[in-house]
């Protein structure tokens, strides 16, 4: 039941779609999928049956939004029917929504993308539905752990598969390098291998002097995707430009933490702050803490929309070098205010 409903309630455009990658976290079952003809992604879900035979199937699309699906199969619907449901978490009103039936015994509804909805979902104990005839309800056991997985998931397939555009570069580097870099390790104040000015100078500016360069063969595996890797041998730093600006910087900063959040083995904490910037655009900032077997790591996170690019700056030290990872996102903060 669980694998049908994925398949087919929350297919795009009325096409199923082919999974892949499933995962399971406690009683949530999630996998990626991807269109049967085109091979594009989809949505990411994750789904939970109940002893009512209930299935619950919660998703993010590839044009992000938050997917909720109900199916049972004893219900006889009409497809193609559309039913007034009122959405609740806890005490917590979500409004009024149109529940869609794609299959005989399913509907879905689709929701904005927030934080605030994820946040809901991950922490609040009861969904409810309130529809003509009853109220559905379904708790949401586990949800904590298995929505950072989806937003991982939906994160992966719509920002870091796809080949990373470089904002920084004079476009003579060719289409094919991600990392025009790689393979120098001359300190920034070179330029003996092709290292962009422009780069350069936004370090300098920024106040990140005494950085280097890191080859792509010396970068750790959650920084492989990034278009520029540096550090001083306490602070390490990257850059990253993913190419769905359109999904705005909420949605992209919130599925990108929770991909690190997913990562840390310990406790995952962070706080963000969204500014103005002098030509209307905005930045948002994110310092976050991963604590796990007494190793703290500080984490510092700048986004920026340039265009339909999506721009990360990060930053990250152990406990004992915070101070140098604020310094550092306060100097990115303000050659960002001043570019």
């Amino acid at each position: 039941m669980t694998r049908t409903l994925m398949a087919l309630i929350l297919c795009v455009a009325g096409l199923a779609p082919a999974s892949a990658e499933e995962f399971t976290v406690g009683l949530w079952h999630g996998s990626a999928y991807f269109h049967e003809k085109t091979g594009e992604f989809t949505h990411c879900a994750v789904s939970a049956e109940y002893t009512t035979d209930d299935t619950l199937v919660l998703g993010i699309t590839q044009a992000g939004s938050i997917v909720i699906g109900i199916s049972n199969p004893r219900w006889r619907l009409k497809e193609g029917e559309r039913y007034p449901v009122r959405l609740r978490v806890d005490r917590r009103d979500l409004g009024q929504y149109e529940a869609e039936a794609r299959l005989d015994f399913g509907v879905y509804i689709y929701l904005p993308y927030t934080e605030d909805l994820i946040r809901l979902l991950r922490r609040g104990r009861i969904l409810y539905f309130e529809a003509r005839r009853e109220t559905l309800s379904y708790k949401l056991t586990g949800t904590s752990a298995a929505l950072p997985r989806l937003q991982e998931c939906a994160y992966r397939e719509l920002f870091s598969s796809r080949t990373a555009r470089n904002p920084f570069s004079s476009g003579n580097e060719g289409t094919d390098s991600r990392n025009p870099f790689a393979g120098s390790d001359e300190s920034l104040g070179s330029d003996e291998n092709g290292i962009e000015k422009s780069v350069v100078r936004m370090l300098r500016e920024a106040g990140l002097d005494g950085y280097r360069f890191v080859p792509e063969a010396y970068r750790p595996d959650y920084l492989s995707d990034a278009i520029y890797v540096w550090t001083n041998g306490t602070v390490t730093g990257a850059t990253f430009a993913d190419e769905r600006g359109e999904l705005g910087l909420g949605l992209a900063s919130s599925l990108l933490l929770a991909g690190y959040e997913n990562s840390c083995a310990g406790d995952f904490t962070y706080g963000a702050r969204t500014e103005s910037l002098f030509d209307g655009s905005e930045m948002r900032r994110v310092a976050a803490r991963c604590a796990e077997d007494g190793a703290d790591l500080l984490m510092s996170f700048i986004f920026l929309q340039l265009d339909e690019l999506v721009v990360t700056v990060f930053h990250v030290a152990d406990e004992s070098a915070g101070a140098a990872v604020r310094d550092a996102d306060e100097g990115m903060s303000r050659y960002f205010h001043g570019y």
